[in-house]
C-alpha cells in the first residue's frame, strides 16, 4: 500500500494543535472516543460548520487541546 491504514489508538494528531486528519486521502475523519464523545475532523469547513450548528454540545477540538 502507498499509505498505511489509520490506527485506532496512538494517533496524536487529534490532541495537538493544529489538529490533523490521520490519513492523507480522506476528507473527513470520525472517531468514537471512549463512548463519551465523537470526534469529527473535516478538511471541508462547510461540512464541519453544518455539524457544528446542528449539535449544541459540539466543542472546538483545538480550544479543547489548549
Amino acid at each position: 500500500m502507498e499509505y498505511e491504514l489509520p490506527k485506532p489508538d496512538g494517533y496524536i494528531g487529534i490532541w495537538q494543535n493544529p489538529v490533523s486528519i490521520q490519513h492523507l486521502l480522506v476528507e473527513i475523519e470520525v472517531i468514537a472516543w471512549d463512548s463519551l464523545m465523537t470526534i469529527f475532523i473535516s478538511k471541508n469547513d462547510d461540512i464541519a460548520n453544518l455539524l457544528w450548528n446542528k449539535n449544541p454540545y459540539a466543542k472546538d477540538l483545538e480550544k479543547y487541546n489548549e
